[in-house]
């Protein structure tokens, strides 16, 4: 961009640097539609190479930071000249700062940290500033508009696909079977179940999901995962988690009359995000931290359908979910029962590890788990009721054949007697590296990772992966380790 800037300057003449500056202006002007499409959720490059819009964010983030850093050297090469002049009151000067400004405004309100922190005031200043940065743009400098108006269509084309999308999605369907159920499944975890005739999406792909009872405005929508895939058969119904934490989400909590609430209209739109199929795999290991377990599930239950139907060679399916009470298995109760109850013939395992526990710890090497006695319904720490049976699980130490002093208790709140058989429950964190070293040497083929959660346990999964998936190993001719992570959060 900057070579550009030079092109046909003779840098010995008077001026020159005068002439760098309309150059280098014209290269930011030449970003501006390049910036938008990127930003938008259906843009074509996602649709040609499969590339996910969130996988194209930095793109948009560098091509953002290109025009910004163009128009700052701009109008500090010019800021002389106007001066020495007298036209900082002319209108050409002021729409130029307010095209600058507002595009400075967008890269200062995009941090990742302010994204988390105010989600809803960078939804409203996005589109605000944006809408003041074209404007400013556009009458700054009328004979650079050809730039402008492809980026105000291609802005305005999709929110009008976004808008048909919703509408296609929801609005035929007021009935009752176009309901959304939501449920407090914790004490800052809602379920929301929404039933939408003909709705289809693949694993792995999200919805953005807007309440405009209770958003804090018409143009607020925010992005969930599916934890399910479509039924072969019935009603649609979508399954989302969604934690409670501030802004949107806490106050969709706190519109729920009662644990069970059918009165808050949630609207969908999408489905986006590429498809991510695991089908071909012949071992599969699925790990998840907290909601994250969304994004996974819906790949485990992908596969148990691809299974079922015999388009996929898989053997081994095996979920690994990090979770800070045993009890939080009740929000995917409903959806592991169902697994469990129709699961093919295959090797089918779900591990819950517990990280709030008086025996939370790194796992110990050779930990021995052996099985408890049922004990009444019991009363976890923060309070939520255990129904039905739980039974308990005593850690042994090989090394010396005795059993600890304490036991972590293994909640069965809503799973059926089938799920309790693929499901069990261990404290601490996962030794991930052990557990894909025993699922690779049981593998008859290719082997995949997938991964969502915070970033340590993406960290410590790519480690996994590193030490296992070795030279040395595959010259020893263990199967191929295939790996792949998904972000969660803004």
């Amino acid at each position: 961009m900057i070579g550009c800037s030079f092109y046909r300057i003779d840098l010995l003449a008077e001026n020159a640097y005068l002439r760098f500056a309309n150059q280098i202006g014209i290269m930011a002007f030449a970003q501006t539609p390049l910036v938008f499409l990127l930003a938008s959720k259906s843009n074509p490059i996602s649709s040609l190479t499969g590339i996910t819009y969130q996988k194209l964010n930095y793109l948009h983030r560098a091509s953002g930071r290109a025009c910004i850093f163009a128009s700052w050297i701009h109008a500090l090469l010019w800021t002389p000249e106007v001066w020495w002049a007298g036209h900082f009151k002319r209108w050409y000067i002021i729409w130029g700062l307010v095209a600058i400004f507002g595009f400075t405004g967008l890269w200062a309100t995009s941090f990742r940290w302010i994204r988390r922190a105010a989600f809803e005031f960078f939804l409203v200043a996005h589109i605000l500033l944006s809408v003041a940065f074209l404007v400013g743009a556009l009458f700054h400098w009328q004979r650079m508009a050809y730039w402008i108006w492809p980026a105000v269509a291609i802005w305005a084309f999709d929110r009008l696909l976004r808008v048909v999308k919703t509408l296609r999605i929801n609005f035929p369907w007021r009935r009752a079977d176009g309901q959304c159920t939501l449920e407090m499944v914790g004490s800052d975890v809602i379920r929301l179940t929404a039933r939408r005739r003909g709705l289809k999406w693949s694993a792995g792909q999200h919805f953005f999901l807007a309440a405009p009872g209770v958003a804090g405005s018409k143009h607020e929508t925010h992005p969930f995962s599916a934890a399910n895939v479509p039924s072969d058969e019935g009603d649609v119904e979508a399954v989302f988690l969604i934690r409670a934490h501030r802004g949107f989400t806490q106050r969709l909590r706190d519109a729920m009359t009662s644990d069970t609430d059918t009165s808050i209209p949630v609207f969908l739109e999408g489905p986006y995000g590429t498809a991510h199929s695991l089908e071909h795999f012949s071992t599969v290991l699925l790990v998840a931290g907290g909601t994250g377990v969304t994004f996974v599930l819906s790949h485990f239950l992908a596969l148990l359908q691809s299974a079922r139907s015999g388009r996929s060679p898989i053997r081994l399916l095996h979920l690994v979910w990090h979770v800070r009470h045993g009890s939080d298995v009740t929000w995917i109760a409903p959806l592991l029962n169902q697994a469990a109850k129709e699961h093919p013939d295959i090797d089918v395992r779900v591990e819950v590890f517990v990280t709030r526990t008086k025996v939370a710890d790194e796992p110990w090497p050779g930990e021995v788990q052996t099985p408890g006695v049922e004990t009444p319904p019991t009363v976890t720490s923060h309070g939520d009721h255990l129904s039905g049976r739980s039974s308990q699980t005593t850690l042994v130490d090989p090394a010396e054949s005795r059993p600890l002093l304490e036991t972590i208790p293994t909640p069965t709140t809503g799973l059926s007697r089938s799920a309790q058989e693929i499901v069990s429950f261990k404290p601490g964190r996962a030794d991930l590296c052990t557990i894909l070293r025993r699922d690779v040497a049981r593998s008859e083929g290719q082997v995949n990772v997938t991964v969502c959660g915070p970033e340590a346990l993406m960290s410590s999964a790519r480690t996994a992966v590193r030490e296992v998936n070795t030279p040395e190993a595959a010259r020893r001719g263990q199967v191929e380790v295939e790996f792949f992570e998904e972000t969660v959060g803004s």
